[in-house]
């Protein structure tokens, strides 16, 4: 909507016309609700000011892919959220009064600046009844991964590189008196003045009546045993009132069912060469036989999942990347008595494999179900590849730096530990700190592996680009023969005085200032704090990283009372100098 004035007597046009946005929005009732974004939107939008949420492929360093399919929301698709950013990622209406326990889950993967003593950046989600005031939905600790940092009373998502997709679940709110009976929700980004990263992305957004959650008993077997008839319908088997697996027949006749699901509490096991999870299960049906797929949901935690992607141990192990990477290893045997959960005796029966592609991994309570179609009964084990096939180890980089030369030449040098399937190392640069932010990386050389499994190799190249300026950013692409791809860590390069140092929020009524710079690895800020008489109350000194750096000054103790302080600092260009003022 767009409302114009023109008036006579008015020679300033600039503040003449006034434009807001109005988003109709259908009513979501139906329930089990999920979205994963594949065929639009959603009717899912953004707003707020500096807005970066975007819908489509994510293609940053870090989080480049949806958590299924190619879309998803994220804040700027290639590249980083703005600095000074309050954003919003909003929901349609969701009519959620007829169900008990409306829970929401969805898929997430962040990476934010996360500082200690003050909130930098940080994520969160709010709810309305009404769509004009907005409520915190939770605070930390409670649900499932929700909110990981509280600053005063403030809780909020931020952290650094956790940008493996995950689940997030927490119950939502039923309306009360006088609330109205549509309930939208919004994520919202709050970012300081510098130094932003990729900010958070959102996928497979999932609202259920929870009345069951998934099975985390310290027993090391759970059965259940259910009649599944012809049709079409879902069959859970429940241990203990949660749900250990579901079966659709697919209209075959199943009859008594058995399932059993084992637990291993230990740390976590690799066969194979790769690491698997510790909750594997058994399906038995009277009638095996089937004449049409059925379909098979396989409940497992994100505990499960976090042991197989942070398990240490085995150096030559293949583990899962994130919860996208686990396919399903089945394995039957003749004698169905073989069939009984242990790995141990898989040797006489036969293996096959469920690619990861093919099985679909949706958030739900504490984890998450994994749906696949079968037309056999068996074990089942959860792995990246097939559990009799030695998975390929990646490319080990161990070493990776950028040196200036005198003469604006820049040395990179890197080294492996092993290198198998592995094609070529991509070089890319990104010249200043707004190429970076977004993701505006250039290629400027290619070298090829030269291959090996447990032996090291060195490599060596020289930008010798003699028009560099300013701040520089390297990384290495590393690329297999079958065209996946990651990136190393980022290594900066400085050629001037880089990002001089700056105090904000100033005035702070708190008492918690900011002290921003960016200088190179070698060098060092020193600052002292005085009072207006010039009484020392600080003193520190910080190594630079050759990035965008904060030192957090807390003056919000009483003995730091209401006025103005000086604050020194000095690098080996120069000397500054600011006034805090401490309303």
């Amino acid at each position: 909507i767009e409302v114009w004035v023109d008036l006579s007597t008015d020679s300033h046009s600039a503040n003449n016309t006034q434009s807001i946005s109005v988003t109709n929005n259908p009513v979501i009732s139906s329930f089990p609700y999920f979205q994963d974004f594949e065929s639009g939107q959603g009717n899912w939008f953004s707003g707020g000011t500096r807005n970066s949420w975007e819908y489509g492929m994510p293609s940053s360093a870090k989080i480049n892919k949806a958590a299924s399919g190619s879309r998803a929301w994220k804040t700027r698709l290639s590249g980083n959220h703005n600095d000074d950013e309050a954003s919003y990622l909003y929901s349609p209406c969701l009519n959620i009064g007829g169900m008990s326990q409306p829970t929401l889950s969805f898929m997430m993967a962040i990476d934010l600046e996360s500082c200690e003593g003050n909130l930098c950046d940080g994520a969160y989600l709010e709810y309305s009844y009404d769509g004009a005031s907005w409520v915190k939905l939770g605070q930390t600790g409670q649900g499932v991964n929700w909110y990981n940092k509280s600053y005063g009373d403030h809780a909020v998502w931020s952290a650094s590189n956790y940008t493996r997709w995950h689940v997030a679940t927490i119950p939502l709110p039923l309306p009360g008196p006088g609330d109205g009976s549509n309930l939208r929700l919004r994520f919202v980004l709050s970012s300081d003045l510098y130094n932003n990263r990729e900010g958070i992305a959102i996928d497979d957004i999932h609202i259920y009546d929870k009345v069951r959650d998934i099975s985390s008993s310290a027993s090391p077997v759970e059965s259940a045993t259910v009649t599944v008839g012809s049709g079409s319908s879902w069959h859970d088997f429940t241990a203990n009132n949660e749900l250990i697996a579901s079966v659709n027949p697919g209209n075959n006749n199943l009859g008594q069912t058995s399932v059993h699901t084992y637990v291993h509490q230990g740390s976590a096991r690799f066969n194979d060469g790769q690491y698997y999870l510790n909750r594997n299960f058994t399906i038995k049906p009277a009638n095996s036989g089937v004449s049409a797929p059925v379909t098979i949901r396989l409940y497992f935690t994100d505990q499960d999942a976090e042991a197989a992607i942070q398990a240490e141990g085995c150096v030559s192990c293949a583990k899962p990347a994130s919860v996208l990477h686990l396919g399903i290893s089945k394995y039957s045997h003749p004698d169905r008595s073989k069939e009984d959960g242990t790995i141990d005796n898989n040797n006489a029966g036969n293996w096959s494999f469920i690619q990861a592609a093919n099985v679909t991994k949706r958030p739900y309570g504490k984890g998450y179900y994994a749906e696949f179609s079968i037309s056999s009964f068996s074990e089942f084990w959860f792995s990246t590849a097939g559990m009799n096939y030695n998975a390929p180890l990646p490319v080990t980089l161990e070493r990776f730096t950028a040196v200036r030369q005198e003469n604006k030449n820049v040395v990179l040098s890197w080294s492996t530990a092993s290198e198998v399937n592995f094609s070529r190392f991509e070089i890319e640069a990104a010249a200043g700190n707004e190429a970076l932010k977004l993701n505006r990386f250039v290629k400027i050389q290619e070298i090829h592996g030269r291959g090996g499994e447990n032996t090291g190799n060195h490599y060596r190249f020289v930008d010798d680009n003699p028009f560099k300026s300013g701040n520089y950013y390297y990384r290495l692409k590393l690329v297999d023969r079958d065209g996946s791809f990651s990136y190393s860590d980022l290594r900066s390069v400085i050629f001037e005085d880089g990002f001089a140092p700056t105090l904000y929020p100033n005035p702070s009524a708190s008492g918690l200032f900011n002290l921003a710079f960016q200088i190179p690895e070698s060098e060092f800020i020193s600052y002292r704090l005085t009072d207006f008489s010039g009484k020392v109350l600080k003193e520190s000194t910080a190594q630079g990283n050759g990035f965008i750096r904060k030192e957090v000054l807390d003056l919000s103790s009483p003995m730091y009372g209401p006025g103005i302080y000086l604050l020194e600092t000095r690098l080996p260009a120069g000397r500054k100098t600011f006034r805090l003022v401490k309303p």
